[in-house]
């Protein structure tokens, strides 16, 4: 029998309908296999089991982008740490910036001179220093700023004094030539302190705000530990200052006392001239005080030390060659008057033994006198 044309429309519709059930069947258990298998891939990757709906997979999409942007951001902190780590190392610095001695002392109604040090300086080499020095004003108080011997060609320091201590500035001068190396080890600064406590007093001596600037290009500016120490003012039972003619301090000058012919104490001047020694020093007595330098004639003079009595001399010495006192040796008119001394014009004294053989004003020194004049020799 013939089919029927509604049956055979009917039987193809439902033929179509199961292909299509049939499609959509292979196509959803395609779906739910690929499902399966990405979600057990993340569930690895993230140790967690998850849904793999489509916002399932959006989920771990985003998880999987939030965990590259944090390292990539760990990636960027490292190396901004590890940069800024290389930039702190490669600053200036040394082993340690401020005083030699752990201890410094003198009398009152004096000045003295206390160098700052650097000690092995690395990541220089360094154009500029900074730094402060906290003392206590009622003892003491700086009343000037010299450079050191690593400084020495540098500009003229500048400082300022506070109710704290004195905060001082350093800088070499262009076109920068003498900036201290690395390895470089002594003073950078002398400061002068002008001594005003009473005997016992002390203050300590501490650095802060060190700042010690490399040279171009960068300018970096790096530190160092601070080297503190303490000052002391001690009772003197001598004190005193040598002096040239014109009343400039002598540095450096060999002062001794002898007591009956024996050697008792000995000290050598500061930067401005002076001395002192402790009563622990000079037992009560009457001392022979005898000062040299070298290109100066010897000066003597007796001095009394009495007990618990403080007790102050100041020496002059005299320049060799120089005889008219004007502070200066061989000049011209040095010249003209050991020439008129040879002649007996005018009155001589040992100033006029330059060869120290006991005669003065002959000919050999007015050979020495003229030699020095010309520059060829030095006067001692």
């Amino acid at each position: 029998m013939e089919p029927r044309l509604g049956e055979c429309a009917c039987a193809s519709i439902r033929c179509k309908n199961h292909w299509h059930r049939a499609m959509v069947g292979i196509g959803s258990e395609r779906e739910n296999n690929r499902n399966i298998y990405i979600e057990n891939e993340v569930t690895s990757f993230f140790g967690t089991s998850m849904s793999m709906s489509s916002e399932g997979v959006r989920k771990a999409n985003m998880r999987a982008i939030v965990l590259i942007i944090c390292v990539i951001f760990t990636i960027i902190a490292l190396h901004a740490a590890f940069t800024t780590t290389a930039a702190a190392l490669s600053l200036p610095t040394a082993t340690n910036f401020g005083i030699i001695n752990d201890t410094e002392s003198a009398c009152c109604d004096m000045s003295v001179a206390i160098p700052v040090t650097i000690t092995n300086l690395e990541n220089g080499p360094v154009a500029a220093i900074i730094f402060n020095i906290l003392y206590n004003n009622s003892v003491m108080r700086v009343v000037g700023v010299h450079n050191g011997a690593l400084t020495a060609n540098w500009e003229n320091p500048t400082y300022k004094n506070f109710n704290w201590g004195t905060r001082v500035a350093m800088v070499t001068k262009p076109p920068e030539n003498e900036m201290i190396p690395d390895g470089a080890n002594g003073s950078v600064a002398l400061l002068v302190f002008n001594v005003t406590g009473e005997p016992g007093s002390w203050s300590t001596l501490s650095f802060s705000d060190i700042q010690l600037a490399e040279g171009p290009p960068d300018y970096q500016i790096g530190s160092a530990p601070a080297k503190s120490g303490i000052f002391t003012v001690v009772p003197c039972s001598l004190k005193g200052r040598v002096t040239d003619v014109v009343g400039t301090g002598i540095e450096g000058a060999t002062v001794n006392l002898t007591l009956d012919g024996v050697s008792i104490a000995s000290t050598s001047t500061d930067i401005w001239g002076n001395y002192w020694f402790s009563f622990a020093e000079l037992p009560p007595g009457v001392y022979n005080l005898s000062v040299t330098k070298k290109r100066f004639w010897l000066n003597r003079t007796t001095v009394t030390i009495n007990p618990d009595e403080s007790t102050r001399a100041d020496i002059t010495l005299l320049l060799v060659g120089d005889l008219n006192n004007n502070g200066k040796s061989a000049d011209i008119l040095d010249v003209s008057l050991m020439w008129n001394a040879w002649a007996n014009l005018i009155p001589k004294d040992f100033r006029y033994d330059l060869n120290h053989d006991g005669v003065e004003a002959e000919i050999e020194d007015v050979a020495l006198m003229w030699n020095a004049w010309m520059g060829e020799i030095v006067l001692f």
